[in-house]
């Protein structure tokens, strides 16, 4: 996995796996904190990753676990919000979500498009999100969300409190 570091941004590409190790991401990460003279939040933006298996997802938390520092996801890419919500540890610490991509399927080019909306203002804080609708156009098309938005969105329910909290 690549990782371009600039002042309190992260952004990762390639793969997360095996290959990935813990330490350079804890290493970044630092790097990144102190461009920002250790202030704000670290960015961590994976929006550029297009795979994580389970060795490069563990490498990552394990990496969690010792940095103590102020983090936030933004344009987090499907995999990782699916992952958000199957292992809790994304939200060890002081870590907030700033936005995600949720995908959407439009019958008249039978293609599937992403849009990006903001935790806390597109996407609210609900107790479920079994009823919740989003809405997306293209081109005067209405399109259909292509996921469960109830289960993809849960992580939002599981860490209400600690992502109030921490809104930026």
């Amino acid at each position: 996995m690549d990782i371009l570091v600039s002042e309190g941004k992260l952004e990762f590409s390639g793969e997360l796996d095996e290959t990935t190790s813990e330490q350079s991401l804890i290493d970044c990460v630092m790097q990144a904190w102190d461009s920002s003279n250790r202030q704000g939040r670290v960015e961590l933006d994976f929006s550029q990753v297009k795979h994580a298996n389970s060795c490069g997802l563990m490498r990552w938390i394990c990496a969690l676990g010792q940095i103590k520092i102020p983090l936030v996801y933004v344009r987090c890419p499907v995999w990782l919000v699916e992952n958000f919500s199957v292992i809790p540890d994304f939200f060890t610490g002081d870590i907030f979500v700033r936005d995600i991509y949720v995908i959407f399927y439009s019958s008249k080019d039978q293609r599937k498009h992403e849009f990006l909306y903001k935790v806390g203002e597109d996407l609210p804080f609900l107790e479920s999100y079994d009823e919740f609708n989003l809405v997306a156009y293209v081109e005067g098309e209405t399109l259909e969300v292509d996921l469960e938005l109830g289960s993809y969105l849960s992580f939002l329910t599981e860490n209400r409190a600690k992502l109030e909290k921490m809104r930026l």
